[in-house]
Protein backbone atom coordinates (compact mmCIF):
# COMPACT_ATOMS: atom_id res chain seq x y z
CA UNK A 1 0.00 0.00 0.00
CA UNK A 2 1.04 3.56 -0.68
CA UNK A 3 0.51 6.70 1.29
CA UNK A 4 0.26 9.88 -1.03
CA UNK A 5 0.17 13.12 -0.02
CA UNK A 6 -3.34 12.98 1.21
CA UNK A 7 -2.48 10.38 3.99
CA UNK A 8 -5.55 7.83 2.43
CA UNK A 9 -3.51 4.43 1.55
CA UNK A 10 -4.32 4.02 -1.89
CA UNK A 11 -3.54 0.41 -4.11
CA UNK A 12 -0.05 0.28 -5.17
CA UNK A 13 0.10 1.96 -8.99
CA UNK A 14 -3.27 3.24 -8.44
CA UNK A 15 -4.97 6.27 -7.07
CA UNK A 16 -7.84 3.71 -5.72
CA UNK A 17 -8.19 4.27 -1.72
CA UNK A 18 -7.80 1.29 0.21
CA UNK A 19 -10.45 2.03 2.76
CA UNK A 20 -12.75 2.33 -0.38
CA UNK A 21 -12.24 -0.98 -1.37
CA UNK A 22 -12.85 -3.02 1.70
CA UNK A 23 -15.69 -1.12 2.10
CA UNK A 24 -17.55 -2.18 -1.20
CA UNK A 25 -16.30 -5.76 0.14
CA UNK A 26 -18.89 -5.17 2.86
CA UNK A 27 -22.07 -4.93 0.10
CA UNK A 28 -20.12 -6.89 -2.93
CA UNK A 29 -18.41 -9.23 -3.98
CA UNK A 30 -15.13 -9.28 -5.17
CA UNK A 31 -16.08 -10.11 -8.75
CA UNK A 32 -18.93 -6.84 -8.78
CA UNK A 33 -15.62 -4.62 -7.23
CA UNK A 34 -13.37 -6.50 -9.60
CA UNK A 35 -15.81 -5.24 -12.50
CA UNK A 36 -15.98 -1.40 -10.97
CA UNK A 37 -12.33 -1.41 -11.19
CA UNK A 38 -11.05 -3.18 -13.87
CA UNK A 39 -7.61 -1.89 -13.46
CA UNK A 40 -7.16 -4.17 -9.93
CA UNK A 41 -6.16 -7.75 -9.73
CA UNK A 42 -8.05 -9.88 -7.15
CA UNK A 43 -4.59 -10.14 -5.27
CA UNK A 44 -4.98 -6.10 -4.82
CA UNK A 45 -8.63 -6.18 -3.68
CA UNK A 46 -7.97 -9.24 -0.84
CA UNK A 47 -5.16 -7.39 -0.17
CA UNK A 48 -6.66 -4.12 0.69
CA UNK A 49 -10.05 -5.64 2.46
CA UNK A 50 -6.67 -7.57 4.72
CA UNK A 51 -5.13 -4.21 5.24
CA UNK A 52 -7.91 -2.45 6.22
CA UNK A 53 -8.98 -5.18 8.67
CA UNK A 54 -5.30 -4.53 9.96
CA UNK A 55 -5.50 -0.92 10.11
CA UNK A 56 -9.24 0.60 10.39
CA UNK A 57 -10.07 3.90 9.17
CA UNK A 58 -11.82 6.21 11.79
CA UNK A 59 -13.62 8.88 11.40
CA UNK A 60 -17.46 8.20 8.85
CA UNK A 61 -17.25 4.84 6.98
CA UNK A 62 -17.54 4.80 3.56
CA UNK A 63 -20.45 3.51 1.65
CA UNK A 64 -20.49 -0.59 1.23
CA UNK A 65 -21.96 -0.33 -2.35
CA UNK A 66 -20.83 1.50 -5.38
CA UNK A 67 -22.88 4.75 -6.33
CA UNK A 68 -22.82 2.56 -9.88
CA UNK A 69 -24.93 -0.98 -8.09
CA UNK A 70 -26.85 1.09 -5.61
CA UNK A 71 -30.75 -0.24 -5.60
CA UNK A 72 -32.20 3.34 -6.03
CA UNK A 73 -32.26 3.25 -9.61
CA UNK A 74 -34.48 6.58 -9.27
CA UNK A 75 -31.32 8.35 -7.42
CA UNK A 76 -29.25 7.40 -10.12
CA UNK A 77 -31.35 8.96 -12.68
CA UNK A 78 -31.80 12.33 -10.72
CA UNK A 79 -28.25 12.32 -9.85
CA UNK A 80 -27.42 12.08 -13.81
CA UNK A 81 -30.06 14.73 -14.79
CA UNK A 82 -28.74 17.24 -12.67
CA UNK A 83 -25.23 16.21 -13.88
CA UNK A 84 -26.34 16.98 -17.60
CA UNK A 85 -28.43 20.24 -16.25
CA UNK A 86 -25.04 21.49 -15.32
CA UNK A 87 -23.15 20.62 -18.38
CA UNK A 88 -25.80 22.40 -21.22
Amino acid sequence: METPASGEPVIRDTTVPVHVVASLAEGETIEEILEDYPSLTRAQVENAIEYAKAYPKKGRPYPARSFKRTDDGALRVSVMTLLEMRRG
